[in-house]
Formats: C-alpha cells, structure tokens, sequence
C-alpha cells in the first residue's frame, strides 16, 4: 500500500511544511529520556521529530532523518502490516495499536499511533524479550504435554487446573474431564490418599518440595502403578509466598529404562550444547567458568580446560568491571539483551556479539550462576551478505525465466513479475506493478475465469488454466498457466504465484492440424465417391460398349458357321474389323484409368499422348513448353503427381474455364521439377471452393504436393483466369532414358 501522496484537509494550527516540531523544554526532557521510541510525522510523511532512541533503532543520527519521509528511510516497510496500519492512523484519524516485526535489527516492537494536529506521532516499545518468551512458553508447554512422565499443576488446596495427557491417560480422566473436578488424593490408592492429604500438601505449602514413592489408581480401570512423585511449590517472586504447586511423575517400574533415557537425553543436551552454532557460558557468582562449548571455543578460540575456573578470557582486561556489573544485573534484575562491548579472541583479534544472559537458580529458586549465550554479529552480517548474494542471484533467474512469473497480492494486484512479460505483451513490468492482472492483461470474456482462480488459491487449492491476454498492440496471444497459493505462517492467504507459457504458436499449429485432419476428411469422403463413380462409368462402359461389340462378334461368329465356306471370307473380314474397333475401345478405357506409357515411357512421353488426346477428344489445344525433362525419368510418385496435376488442371479447364486453348510449362534441374499450367477464362474463389470442399480435385493436387514433399500454388479470381504452378524435390538421382518422339 502506497503512502498518501496529499494529506486530508489539514486542520487549523497545523505546522508548516518541513518545520520541526517545537516541544517545551519539560516535554523534551521527557521524551528525550524516556526508554520508548517516539517520532512525530507531518502529513507527507516527513519526520518532525525523533527522540534518541529511534536513533539507536534505527542506526542514523537525527540530523540524517529531520524532514525526509519515513517510507524513503524504510523502504524495507513498504507495503508491510506497519504502513498499513500508520496509513489507517493517518486517514482514518484514529489511533492504532500493533505489534510487528523491525527485519533490519531483528527486534519486534509494540507500535502506538495517534494523530495529531500536525499528522501522527509514534510510540514504539521494544518486545522483543516476550515474543521469545512467548516462544520459549509454547515450546515448554508441548514439551510438557509430549512428556511421557506425569505433569500437574494445582492450587493450594490439592485442586488440579492442569494434568498432561499421560497424567489423564494414568488417571483414568477423559479428554473432556474437566480438570479442576479431581483433588490429589483422588489419584492415588486408599492408602495413599491419607498421605497425600495429611503428609504430602503441608509438606509443599511449608518446605516447598516433598517426594517419594506412591501408588496411583486408574479411576476407570482400578489398575495399580507404582510411582515415584515429586512434588514442588510455586512462588510468587515480589512475595515469595506459593502461589500453586506442581508435580512430576515417572512410572517406577520403567525406572531402568528411565534412566538410560535420561543419560541419552543427557548426552543429547551435551550434543546440542557443543553444537550449537553460538557461544554458550556458564558463569558462577563471581564471573568463573564452569562450563564452555564447543560454540565458544570455536568463536574464541580457547579451549574448556584453558577457561575452566577462570574469568572470561574473551573480556578485556579494562572492560572487566563493566562485565561484572553485567553479571549482577542479571542476577538482581533478570535476563538482559544487547551488544556486549567488543572482546577479543585468543588470537588477539577484536570480535563483537550480540548478548542474552539469564540467571541460573537452584531448587530453591536460589541464584547459582548466569547463562550467556553468545552471537557473533559480524557472522550474522556475513550471513545477510551471502542471503543478499542468494537473492540477486534469484532475481537474475527470475528475469531470465523462459515463462512469465507474476506474484500476485491477496486481492489479485501485480507486485512483481519478469521481464519475459515485454517479450509477449510488449508491456514493460513497471506499467502493470500494482495494478489488478485483470485491468491491462486479461480479456474481458475470461476475467470471471481468472477470479475464479485466484478463489481457488484463497482456498488453498492449486490450479491449472488456460487464459488469453491482450498485447499493448490488441492482439490475443493464448497461455497456459499454473497458479501456487502462498499462505503467512498464522495461516492468513496472502499471495499467488503465477507461471505462464505463452502456447499461442502451439495454439494455431493445433487449430492449423485440426483444419488439415477436416480437409483431410472431407477430401476421403469425396475420393470414396469419386473413386465409386468411377468404378460406375467404367462398368457402363464395359456393359454398354465392351459387352455390345462382343455381342456382335459372337453374332458374326454363329452366322459365319452357318454359311457356306465360299461367303465366309468377306464375313470374316467384317468381324476382324469390329474386333479392332473393340480393342480401340478397351485402349481406350485403359488408358483412362492408368497411361501405361507413364510407366512405360516416363512423364514426357505420356504427357504427349495425353495432350494430344485431348486435342483429339476435346478440342482442347495445349501450348506445351518443356526444358530439362528430355531423356529423364523421376521418381515414380514423383511422375505420378506431376501427370495427376496437369491432367486434372486440364480436366477442370475444360469443364469450367470456357477457354479453347491452355498453357502447359514443366521445367527440372538437379534438385526441382516444376510444372504451371495457365488459361485465360473465367476463374474462380479459391477460397470458397476450398472451404465448401467442392472441388475434390483441387483437394487432390493439394494432397498429392503434400505427399511428396512439393508445394503447389494456385493463382485465380473471378474474371481473371487460373494459373496452378507445382514444384516437386527431386529427391533421387535423375534417370537418363533412350526416347524418341515428335
């Protein structure tokens, strides 16, 4: 969320623009000293005023902030929960309370808004102590309820307001007992109970601690289980009178198995405690070492047995006293935190750490020692430095992505995407950042589609869609996209990625294949017919023409047998001549289904007798002009489709064209045949013709340049003529022939 470029109407007394605010000597004194962070901002954001602390936060002196806006000094919160809610302060005019998280120095703060006359003044306390707390509590209190020993805590009066699970499960309570309805004395066998009642509470309420072994009874079951309770009292630290009383047991019978447990636990503490990736101490009143890990031996350089019963050796011998005044703090007030003052190691070398120290007490709740755990800060930079390196180097993966990644906010608004965008849109990223995918990118007829996906990443369902986009020029270019919710850690929906490969090419080649299989379809339909019309055409021939003139010959036959041998001859003679006509016929009617001189012959010669045919049958008369082709076979299919196409350009020249003569060129080289057939008549629509499928033979001469590899290419319109031009790869080596002709 972008900051307010112009206040509200301001009302009357406030500042001018870039003045600092002016406070009384009694006011600053205040402020000045108190342990809270405070800023005063104008209406445009601008700092009026900073008190030492927010110094410290935020690392620059005073002078580097008066007058700059907030949001230049903290880019870092932009767009974050802290200048949403300053925002809402700002605008709304109500004051705010949150807590959030400063990145920049690790440290949560509790934020206070309210606005002022002159725009917002803001008080921030650090937290940082008790959101670890908090932490620390919630990892205790599932160690607890984990624990496989019993673990209760009661009032004064053995009343329990808390048993873990294996305490209820020992028990006899149900999940949903309610806790506070089973007293001490309930849990154990009769003859218990009286100790619990008479030995064990006064013990705990006057000492502070009883233990020893007891016998606890399941209410559900009555079974028997022999335990060793240890029970210990709550005290208030101001009073120090109990408050409440806990207790501890493990079951006696696994005592063994307890045992070696606990040394595995042990061990595995002392594991965790020398691998820790920090320095950790342990100090005894006076300042003595009693223990030191491997994490300190790493970062300091001497070893336990070189630390062991001496002051810190890592504390320069001037900053002694500062350090034990460290010590007795801890002790008297508590845990503290912050920079410790810089050490060196045993080389000799200055190092800086970050601080967290705790008292160590006893039983008793007695003093014994401190905890120090040690950071090493300049590590620490180290680590943000390679995270720093980590993320220029994603950000240069991300800008060279072959897909389009957008990162979507929770309400669908772009806050990111590559520069593979420009490339399919032609939008540069900056020009859609911050707008909704839906405003420039996405066609309105599938808007509704895309909310419906950013739904379902509300959900927590990933999706796959295909979306079309607008380019900045209005073109529609298809993508095919994955959308990957992203959720905050408290479960709260807070983005979508989105990664999109451009598929329009892949689109059109589909829509392109889907055409061809039509075509395809419908040119098989037609050839089935064609093929069957043809079958009926030659078998009217036959039947009408072949069966007649057989008829006849067997008719001269019969009468030559009936005449008498000197009026055979002449007969003869007729029926020899009907048979030639016959044979004419069957040639004919061959050579209308397959020219053997095509096979026989090759492509030249057969196109010869085919034009010379129709100059014959038609009237047609062909102006052929030929180059290359002279002496030369070609492949078969090759021939084939090369006689097919001028045969069919002829056939449909003199069924449609009303032309007399036609134009026939075929040329070869090594590598090419090529062949145009051109009329002067009336032309047609290409087009329409295709798209009705009305011509089975333009579908075949496609089809055929198709199946060998050639290109066929026909130019016409109503009015102007047809001219169809083929080339064919010559794919095999060329074969001279012996061939003579006129």
């Amino acid at each position: 969320m972008a900051p307010p470029e112009t206040p509200p109407a301001l009302p009357r007394g406030v500042p001018p623009p870039f003045t600092p605010l002016a406070l009384d000597e009694k006011e600053t004194r205040i402020l000045e000293r108190i342990s809270d962070g405070f800023v005063a901002l104008d209406y445009q954001w601008r700092y009026l005023y900073l008190n030492p602390q927010v110094e410290l936060i935020l690392g620059r002196r005073r002078e580097e902030l008066l007058g700059r806006r907030i949001w230049d000094i903290l880019p870092a919160a932009v767009g974050t929960v802290f200048q949403e809610k300053l925002t809402r302060a700002m605008t709304e005019r109500a004051g705010v309370e949150f807590e959030a998280l400063f990145a920049p120095a690790n440290r949560w703060y509790s934020i206070r808004a309210r606005p002022t006359t002159y725009g917002l003044e803001v008080f921030s306390t650090n937290i940082t102590e008790r959101k670890r707390s908090e932490e620390a509590k919630r990892e205790f209190v599932s160690l607890v309820e984990r624990s496989e020993e019993i673990i209760a805590a009661m009032d004064l009066d053995g009343r329990f307001h808390f048993i873990n699970d294996t305490g209820r499960t020992l028990f006899g309570l149900d999940p949903r007992d309610d806790a506070r309805e089973t007293r001490l004395e309930d849990c154990f066998t009769p003859p218990d109970r009286a100790r619990a009642r008479d030995e064990i509470l006064p013990a705990l309420l006057a000492h502070g601690y009883w233990k020893g072994e007891l016998t606890i009874q399941n209410r559900r079951t009555g079974a028997c289980r022999p335990v060793f309770w240890s029970g210990f009292a709550i005290h208030d630290p101001e009073t120090g009178q109990p408050t409440a009383l806990a207790c501890v047991a493990g079951d006696l019978s696994a005592r063994r198995n307890a045992e070696t447990a606990l040394r595995g636990t042990h061990e595995n503490l002392r594991q965790l405690f020398d691998s820790a990736p920090f320095a950790i101490l342990e100090l005894d009143l006076e300042g003595r070492v009693q223990s030191w890990n491997a994490g300190a031996e790493r970062m300091f350089g001497w070893t336990l047995a070189e630390t062991l019963g001496q002051l810190c050796p890592a504390v320069l011998p001037e900053r002694l006293p500062g350090f034990r005044d460290l010590i007795c703090r801890v002790m008297q007030a508590g845990p503290q935190a912050g920079l410790l003052e810089p050490q060196r190691t045993k080389a000799g070398d200055p190092i800086e750490t970050r601080l967290c120290a705790t008292p160590l007490k006893d039983a008793a709740g007695r003093v014994t020692g401190v905890l120090l755990m040690l950071e090493d800060v300049g590590e620490r930079r180290r680590a943000e430095a390679a995270l720093r390196e980590a993320e220029a180097k994603y950000r240069e993966l991300f800008q060279l992505a072959d897909e389009i990644i957008l990162f979507l906010d929770a309400d669908g608004r772009i806050t990111d995407v590559n520069r593979k965008l420009e490339g399919v849109t032609g939008y540069r990223p900056d020009e859609v950042i911050g707008q909704a995918i839906t405003t420039k990118l996405v066609i309105g007829a599938d808007r509704a589609m895309f909310r419906w996906v950013i739904g379902q990443a509300q959900r927590g369902v990933e999706s796959r869609y295909e979306v079309r986009w607008l380019t900045r020029d209005g073109k529609v270019v298809y993508l095919d996209g994955t959308a990957i919710p992203r959720f905050s850690p408290d479960g709260q929906f807070i983005a979508t990625h989105c990664v999109v490969r451009d598929v329009t090419e892949r689109r059109r080649a589909r829509v392109k294949l889907e055409e061809y299989a039509e075509r395809l379809k419908a040119l098989s339909a037609k050839l089935v017919e064609t093929q069957e019309a043809e079958r009926r055409d030659v078998a009217r021939e036959l039947h009408d023409e072949v069966g007649q003139w057989l008829t006849m010959l067997r008719l001269g036959v019969d009468t030559c047998l009936k005449l008498p041998p000197e009026a055979v001859g002449p007969k003869l003679r007729q029926v020899q001549a009907d048979v030639d006509l016959l044979l004419g016929k069957v040639r004919q009617l061959s050579l209308q289904l397959r020219p053997t001189i095509l096979d026989d012959l090759g492509l030249l010669p057969a196109l010869l007798a085919h034009f010379d045919h129709y100059a014959a049958q038609a009237g047609l008369l062909v102006g052929f002009k030929h180059e290359g082709v002279e002496r030369r076979r070609f492949d078969v299919k090759i021939e084939t489709a090369a006689y097919r196409t001028i045969q069919e350009a002829l056939t449909n020249a003199v069924r449609h064209s009303g032309v007399t003569e036609i134009a026939v060129t075929l040329w070869a080289d090594a590598s090419l045949l090529q062949l145009q057939v051109e009329d002067q008549g009336r032309g047609f629509d290409l087009p329409a013709a295709l798209a009705a499928h009305a011509s089975s033979g333009l579908c075949g001469m496609y089809e055929r340049a198709e199946l060998v590899g050639g290109q066929l290419t026909i130019h016409t319109r109503p009015g102007a003529g047809a001219r169809i031009t083929l080339e064919l790869p010559l794919g095999k080596a060329l074969t001279p022939i012996n061939l003579k002709h006129d």
